[in-house]
């Protein structure tokens, strides 16, 4: 109940979980608390529209992260769009023309495909399976992309 007494309506999110190989249908009373069930920072997370009215939520560092401490997923919930490569936990959303959120349609197609490791992102980039992710700067040139195995950092004397 909320504090004028009028019940709150929980709605129905998905969530992905690429390390233990999960997707299932959540409820929460807002965004924010599906979030927190869904393990992601309200602070760090991006946002992404996957298909017409469903979006995705995941920590926006996430394939930034060293590749061993990684659980990676493709997604393609629009044959329009390309297949992208994610790690860690995710949240799918859904909402209407008004952009107001509504409740998931678990009965909506999706195309996830579980990824064992950086070896196989790698092998799935050259097949083509995915697009190797990159972040680019305002004028268009790649400013970080997806490696699998980085440099690591120089230690500090």
């Amino acid at each position: 109940m909320s504090s004028r007494g009028i019940a709150r309506e929980r709605m129905q999110f998905g969530l992905i979980d690429p390390r233990r190989r999960v997707i299932c249908v959540i409820e929460a009373g807002s965004f924010e608390a599906a979030l927190v069930v869904a393990k992601l920072d309200t602070c760090t997370v991006l946002h992404a529209d996957i298909a017409p009215g469903l979006a995705i939520a995941v920590d926006e560092q996430s394939l930034m992260s060293r590749p061993e401490q990684q659980s990676y997923f493709a997604l393609q919930a629009d044959p329009r769009r390309d297949r992208k490569l994610y790690s860690g936990n995710a949240l799918l959303y859904a909402f209407d023309v008004a952009g107001q959120n509504i409740n998931v349609d678990p009965t909506k197609p999706l195309h996830l495909t579980w990824i064992s490791g950086p070896q196989e992102v790698e092998a799935a980039i050259k097949e083509g399976f995915i697009e190797r992710p990159e972040v680019l700067s305002y004028n268009g040139a790649v400013i970080w992309e997806w490696q699998p195995n980085p440099p690591r950092p120089e230690k500090m004397n």
